[in-house]
Formats: structure tokens, C-alpha cells, sequence
């Protein structure tokens, strides 16, 4: 029963609709992005130091590179032991360093001094970064400290001793490092320097410290600056960490790490072995993979990760390493070493055994899903909106080009136009229908669309799947049946109210359909694997179609395919999230809904030009309250009045770490209806426990993921929810505080 904790978004008419599909006929996750387009800006392939135009400009091993403020770009060459300079002509010259080639031509030997252009010299320069007094510092790597050029190439040391590798912190004058290797800097000032020691941050004022517990012998660093401080990003052997400015690390592992408190990428995906970062918010970020050859992209918030370069081959005997421009899917890379972001929409790569420097354009950020934790974007203006909101079962392991929302998009824009129709993903991870009947709402208010796309699966109706243990949801229709009813209906009136529609999509979980689909977490289960049990399509689509609002069910759709001779898989073999075909199927019908019911010239003008829902004024604003003065914040409240005498009574909760006790066999869920201070957020749905099914006391703990900042250091109002075994419910409203 443990499969039925995975969730589901499915299909209609497989015989639709050709140009829903990418272009690839293979599953594109296998390959980078076919969207991007890499191209060369400087070097000609060339081992060498001369300068020139981009055909004819020669590296020998390029390493980092950064913008300044008026375009310029620089790039530390480690194999030349010079710094150089790409002109927005594309014109690339030397500013600092020197030596000859040796006999080969193709190394430089190091050295040290400081001096002016190329009375200095340098000892493997790394990484760059442009300080906040738009100077050029350059991580020395093997001269152990980090050096400062000015605006008219003067080289001086800026921290660290020559020479001298050690872990030192204090004045930087006196500080040693061990081998510095990539630089970042935040809009204080403050330097930070990844260091085989760690992470280093210089401070403003000269003072060098050490972040405590991040990192191991790291070698890439960059930084987000957000409104509570700036976050960090590091790359160390182990994988990629990030530090919030409240001083709490997150981490993904790589696969020979086996982090016990690591995250997990979406569809069980590897993350490769980052080496240089570059991050584009607080949230999302891209790197270098050295060992694979790959440039790859992450969406932190997501857990979702997409190769933008190279063939993300993890296996070195099979290594896909070379030079091709073109397509992502196409491009080939060899030792990509720096990254660095170009004007928020494109990124440069020092492709060190290319001897040149790449540029990775045409890359889409503004389709990255949205987590229910995070603020939404708005709709794009001018276009018809429509947001899709659900649980995992909408956005996993996947990426806008062969996404559900990217392939209805590109569906609809071949045939009204690529401006006059857009489309945005909302997932909400693990959450219950009450979660998404409530976010679906706070979209609504803040006019994000025109139209809602809600999906309903087992996941996530009520009582959701992922209690299933302790709640078998086919043998208690009576339970939750009315409360889809009644929360679609109310739903639909006031989406309507706000000028929006509604549609909902019901969609099966892999087993409700067929043994075969998610066959191998089946046969290791104890459980192994079991008959579909066919009455929960039929019990769901009755309690969605009751509730009058408009529908497309997939159910049958799914079960059409399997039937199929031709049949592909629809979940994944062990991820049992929608397969790239399940997300064919998916998209294709419900662009087949689209275009068939045309729902945006109900809202046209006499122009047909699509609008915007005007969002209704925000609910009167709650009240503050402050926190209790002890560690946590413990509230006892008053259950809601329910008619069952023995509904569960919830004793206490402390929000700050989510624990709850209550007496009997409960299953309790955290409802996700928060305002703050009048401004409705969300924290997607988490199931707290499964205590035992015997009487008594117990307790379980858990954590809200991805919080962000906007939402500490506020009081709240939560609904909390207890269960029992046998269906009955209670609710209570919390007033709760959480802290910085």
C-alpha cells in the first residue's frame, strides 16, 4: 500500500494532436534541453595566449568568468596564468599576467607578483568575482590567496599569504587559505571564497570567518541576495548545499555520497557532480559538471533538475565529452569549468579543454513550476492565463519543453498564437484536496488567471492517499465523497465570483489501473502486487461530477492505452509519477478540451483580445499576536463542535517544529490555509503521523519544506485536522508563530 502514497494526473484521446509531441520521438528527459542554443563568444580552439577577435583569440585552459556592470566579460585563463578580457565588440585582450609557453605550448608555469598588467604574475587563477567596488578578484588557487585589480590593472594581494596554505581566519592580512578555488559576492560587500578548507567569507571590513558545518573541501560557491540576507550556494564532493541567511543548510547528495539527510530530486534523478555555480535567485541556480561534461540547471524550491548541455553520462567509460554548437540536446561540451549568469536570461561557460568560451541563450525561467510554499507569479498580461494546480502529478521529472502545461501550450500557440494563450504550473507536493481547494483560491484572488485547472486523483482526495494505512479510501466513500462535492461547488462560485472558471481533471494512480504499471516497487513490497481495486475511479467521478463543475475524466483514457498492442509505459518504472508518454497523453487531451470548448472568448472583448481576472480585495487582515516567551510556541485549542461526541480531541500542537499529540489511533494532516497579516500564503498539506492502531498517546514530528522568508518571524491562523481510523474528523483553527 505504500505505492499509494505517489500521486496521479492523466489523459483523453490518444489519437489527437500530433504536434502536442517535442521533437524528439525518444524521451527527451534522456537528452539536455532541446529549447537552449550554445553557441561560442570567443576562442578558436586553438591552445595559445594570443589575442583578437572571437574566430581568433586563443586559451589554453579557461577557468573562470564574470560581467562587470558594463558587459565586459573576464575570464581567468588557469593554463596561461593571465587574466583576460572579452569586449562587448567580442574583441579579447589581456589585463594581468604573464609567463611564456612551455616547449609543448600548451601550459604556462605559475609564479607570483604583483604588479601592473604584466609585471604580475599569477599561479593557477580561478575564480572571479566583481567586489561591490567594482574591482576584479581573482582566487590564486595555487599561490593560496585571493588578488585585486583595479580599474587600471594594478595586481595586489587582497587576502591570504603567498604561499602559506593553511585554515586561518581573522584580519585578511594575516589569514591563510588553503586552495581557493571559486569567488562570489553579496550586496553587502562581504567576499566568499570556496576554499578546500571551506567556506570563507571576507568581510567588508577585511575580517576573514569561516561558515560553520557547510561544506566539505568545497569547490564552488555562489550567492543570492534575498530580503532577509543573503543565501548561500556550495559544491563540495558530497553534492550541492544551500545556507539561508537564518544560518539553516538544505542539501541534494550525489549518488556516491548517500546523505542520509539529503534531499531527493525529482523521478529518483541523479544530480551529477556539480563543480561551479551560478545562481540566478534564491532558488534555482546552474553548474558545471566536470565529470559528465554537462551544464545542468536546478530549480531548488522543486527539486527539479534538466540538463541545458552535453549527454548527462555518468558512467566515464561511455563519456560524451567534445565541441558541437547547436541545440542543447546537440551541444557537446569538454571540462566546463566556470559559469557565470549573463543579464538574468542567458549563461557563459569556460569550456576548459575546448580552449573557448560558450553561451548558453534562449533559456525559458519564466515556466518554472511553482511550489505552493512560494509566492506565485503573475499571469502574463495581455494573454489568456491558465494555471494548473495539483500535487506532484502535474510537474515531475520534467522540464517546460516535454512538460504536460509546456506541451498544451506549444498545442494551443500553433494555433492561436504563442502570445495569446499562456499556461503556468502550481504543484503543491504530497498535499490533500482541502490544500488545493484552498491554494486554487488564493490564486484566484490575487488574479494569477483566467482559468483553473484542478487535477483530482487518489492522491489527493479526501482522506488522501498517503494515509492510506490507516484509512483505506475506497472503503470510505461516505467520508470523503461529500466533502469533494461540497468544496468543488463552493469552489466553482467563487472562482466565478472573481471572474474565473474552473475545470477539473480526474486522473488514476498507476495501481487502479493495471498490475503491469509500476511494476517493480509492487514486487518489493510486502504487500506485492495486487488487484486494482476499479471502484475508486467510479466512486471519485461521481463525487466531482456531482458538484455540477465542468470535467474532463481520464480514467478511461488510461485504460484504453494500456489496452493497446502499441502500448508504452504511463508511469514511471519505479518513480511512479506520469512517464513522458503518460504526460503525452495527458497534454493531448486536455488540448483536444481546449480547443474544442475555446474557453478564453467567453471572456473576449469584440476584438477577441483575452483579459485578465480582476481580482477581488483581499480579506480584512487578521490581527498579530505574539509568541509565547518559552522555546516553541504551544497552543491548546478549542476543537471545532462536530456532532460525533467521540470526534478526536486535539490536545496540543507546536507549529514550530509541527508536532501534535492527541489521544486514540489518529491520522493527522496539517490543512494549509494560512493568512498572514490579510495576505492569504501557503504551506503545501504534510502528513504529521500515523500513529499505531491501538489506544493511546503518541507524537510525531515533521518539517514544512522550502519556507520562505516573507513568512517567519509572522503569526499565522493554520487548520489542523485529526482523523480516525474509522473516518471521523475534527478540526481545529491554530493561532501560531514562527519564528525567524
Amino acid at each position: 500500500m505504500r505505492i499509494l502514497r505517489r500521486l496521479a494526473v492523466a489523459i483523453t484521446c490518444c489519437a489527437l494532436l500530433c504536434e502536442v509531441l517535442p521533437a524528439h520521438a525518444d524521451d527527451p528527459t534522456l537528452t539536455a534541453s532541446p529549447e537552449v542554443r550554445v553557441s561560442t563568444i570567443s576562442g578558436s580552439g586553438i591552445a595559445g595566449i594570443a589575442d583578437g577577435s572571437p574566430r581568433k583569440a586563443e586559451f589554453i585552459e579557461p577557468f573562470g568568468v564574470v560581467y562587470d556592470r558594463s558587459g565586459r566579460l573576464y575570464v581567468s585563463d588557469a593554463g596561461a596564468q593571465r587574466i583576460r578580457v572579452i569586449e562587448k565588440s567580442g574583441y579579447t585582450h589581456t589585463i594581468a599576467g604573464s609567463g611564456d609557453l612551455v616547449a609543448n605550448g600548451l601550459w604556462v608555469e605559475g609564479g607570483y607578483a604583483d604588479g601592473s598588467g604584466s609585471q604580475a604574475r599569477f599561479n593557477r587563477p580561478a575564480g572571479l568575482a566583481i567586489g561591490s567596488d567594482q574591482a576584479l578578484y581573482v582566487a590564486d588557487t595555487n599561490n593560496r590567496c585571493i588578488r585585486r585589480i583595479d580599474g587600471a590593472g594594478n595586481v595586489s594581494t587582497y587576502a591570504g599569504r603567498p604561499g602559506a596554505a593553511g585554515h586561518q581566519d581573522g584580519p585578511r592580512s594575516v589569514a591563510t587559505f588553503d586552495r581557493p578555488t571559486a569567488l562570489a559576492s553579496d550586496a553587502s560587500g562581504a567576499l566568499y571564497v570556496a576554499d578546500f578548507s571551506g567556506i570563507r567569507v571576507i568581510s567588508p571590513s577585511g575580517i576573514v570567518t569561516t561558515l560553520p558545518h557547510f561544506g566539505t573541501a568545497p569547490f564552488g560557491v555562489a550567492v543570492a541576495n534575498s530580503d532577509s540576507g543573503t543565501v548561500v550556494f556550495a559544491a563540495d564532493e558530497t553534492g550541492l548545499m544551500r545556507r539561508t541567511p537564518d544560518g539553516s543548510v538544505e542539501r541534494f547528495a550525489t549518488a556516491v555520497s548517500a546523505q542520509k539527510d539529503a534531499r531527493d530530486l525529482q523521478g529518483e534523478q541523479m544530480l551529477g557532480h556539480p563543480f561551479a555555480l551560478a545562481a540566478f535567485d534564491d532558488h534555482s541556480l546552474a553548474f558545471t559538471d566536470v565529470r559528465s561534461n554537462t551544464v545542468r540547471y536546478l530549480n531548488w524550491s522543486a527539486g527539479s533538475l534538466q540538463a541545458l548541455g552535453g549527454i548527462p553520462v555518468e558512467n566515464g567509460a561511455a563519456s560524451g565529452g567534445g565541441f558541437v554548437d547547436g541545440s542543447g540536446a546537440q551541444s557537446r561540451f569538454d571540462v566546463p569549468l566556470g559559469i557565470t549568469v549573463r543579464n538574468g536570461r542567458a549563461l557563459v561557460v569556460a569550456d576548459g579543454a575546448n580552449k573557448r568560451i560558450r553561451e548558453i541563450g534562449k533559456l525559458d525561467r519564466s515556466h518554472d513550476v511553482v511550489l505552493g510554499s512560494a509566492l506565485p507569479k503573475n499571469g502574463a498580461e495581455g494573454a489568456y492565463n491558465i494555471a494548473f494546480v495539483g500535487n506532484s502529478f502535474l510537474w515531475q521529472y520534467t522540464r517546460w519543453s516535454d512538460s504536460i502545461q509546456g506541451m498544451v501550450e506549444r498545442s494551443l500557440a500553433s494555433q492561436y498564437g504563442k502570445s495569446r494563450i499562456r499556461v503556468n504550473p502550481y504543484v503543491l507536493p504530497g498535499s490533500a484536496f482541502g490544500a488545493e481547494e484552498q491554494y486554487v483560491e488564493f490564486l484566484a484572488r490575487g488574479g494569477v488567471a483566467n482559468l483553473y485547472v484542478l487535477n483530482v486523483n487518489p492522491g489527493n482526495i479526501y482522506p488522501s492517499a498517503d494515509l492510506a494505512d490507516a484509512l483505506q479510501v475506497p472503503n470510505s466513500p461516505q467520508t470523503w465523497q461529500p466533502l469533494v462535492t461540497s468544496g468543488l461547488r463552493r469552489l466553482r462560485d467563487t472562482l466565478t465570483g472573481l471572474h474565473a472558471r474552473l475545470l477539473v481533471v480526474t486522473t488514476p494512480l498507476a495501481p487502479y489501473i493495471s498490475p503491469v504499471e509500476t511494476a517493480w516497487p509492487q514486487l518489493l513490497s510486502n504487500e506485492g502486487q495486487s488487484t486494482p481495486d476499479i471502484r475508486l475511479g467510479t466512486l471519485l467521478n461521481d463525487a466531482v461530477r456531482a458538484s455540477g463543475v465542468e470535467m474532463v475524466n481520464l480514467w478511461n483514457v488510461f485504460e484504453d492505452d494500456v489496452k493497446a498492442p502499441s502500448h508504452e509505459p504511463l508511469f514511471g518504472s519505479s518513480d511512479p509519477h506520469f512517464s513522458y508518454h503518460g504526460r503525452v497523453v495527458v497534454a493531448r487531451a486536455l488540448s483536444a478540451w481546449f480547443k474544442r470548448h475555446q474557453p478564453w472568448r467567453t471572456n473576449a472583448t469584440s476584438s477577441e483580445a483575452p483579459q485578465t481576472a480582476t481580482p477581488l480585495p483581499s480579506p480584512e487582515p487578521t490581527p498579530t499576536f505574539s509568541p509565547a516567551p518559552s522555546f516553541g510556541y504551544v497552543v491548546h485549542p478549542t476543537p471545532s463542535q462536530s456532532d460525533d461526541a467521540d470526534a478526536p480531541k486535539i490536545l496540543e500542537i507546536d507549529l514550530n517544529n509541527q508536532r501534535l499529540s492527541a489521544p486514540g489511533p489518529l491520522a493527522v494532516r496539517v490543512l494549509t490555509s494560512i493568512n498572514v497579516n490579510g495576505v492569504y500564503a501557503h504551506i503545501s498539506g504534510r502528513t504529521i503521523g500515523i500513529p499505531p492502531r491501538v489506544p493511546g498517546d503518541f507524537e510525531a514530528v515533521t518539517t514544512v519544506p522550502s519556507m520562505p522568508s516573507f513568512l517567519k518571524g509572522r503569526s499565522y491562523t493554520v487548520q489542523i485536522e485529526a482523523i480516525t481510523v474509522d473516518g471521523r474528523r475534527t478540526t481545529a483553527d491554530v493561532r501560531i508563530f514562527i519564528e525567524r
